[in-house]
């Protein structure tokens, strides 16, 4: 029981940081490309820094039964197809550097895979070391992909919105069978499954190297 309650709270801190520092990032993005020099005050009046703000209750539930903690979005005001397509890509990059961060973490702190499983099988600070740098890979991994779909504020949104104006309006208007299709796609825990596939495949390929 103990060890559930922790999996649950290392879980849940792990999405609230993916939460947290993947909104901000993007909104860091969107001000420093919009504000002026001499206007430094704008970002404080922005309220970016209130952090709280893009924690989600639903995408907490959402972590620890579907390991994906979609966030509360920052809610911008954009009118130029470039700035759109900067902060989406980056939002996808961000998520992309975490994953393979975590990856590179495990493999840098607990070397082999026999390493990590004698790890989780111990107790205290290893055990819990180890728990979160999977909960940051995985969680990171299923958000990417949950980011990928078109949904207007999310990071392929913004990338569409910076590709094509017409094609944006048809994602709006298309935003309830679009959310219907991916609550689905949750609920056949069909993006952890790819996660679990891609992770077999990365091990292999970094046992290979």
């Amino acid at each position: 029981m103990k060890r559930l309650i922790l999996e649950i709270v290392i879980c849940l801190v792990a999405a609230v940081l993916l939460m947290v520092l993947h909104e901000l990032f993007k909104a860091v993005i969107f001000v420093l490309l919009r504000v002026k020099e001499n206007n430094k005050q704008s970002i404080k009046r922005r309220g970016i820094w209130k952090l709280w703000r893009y924690i989600d209750p639903v995408g907490l539930v959402l972590a620890v039964t579907c390991y994906v903690p979609v966030s509360k979005p920052f809610m911008f005001r954009i009118r130029d197809k470039k700035t759109n397509l900067i902060i989406g890509i980056s939002g996808l990059v961000f998520l992309a550097v975490i994953f393979f961060g975590s990856v590179q973490m495990l493999h840098i702190i607990y070397g082999t895979n026999a390493n990590v499983a004698a790890a989780l099988n111990s107790s205290g600070n290893r055990r819990a070391g180890i728990l979160f740098w999977q909960y940051m890979q995985m969680l990171s991994f299923d958000y990417f992909i949950v980011n990928l779909f078109p949904v207007s504020t999310f990071d392929m949104g913004h990338i569409i919105a910076g590709k094509s104006a017409r094609i944006y309006l048809g994602i709006i208007k298309a935003d309830t069978q679009i959310k219907l299709l991916l609550i689905l796609t949750l609920f056949l825990n069909l993006i952890n499954a790819g996660y679990m596939g891609f992770i077999k495949f990365l091990s292999l390929f970094i046992a290979v190297l």
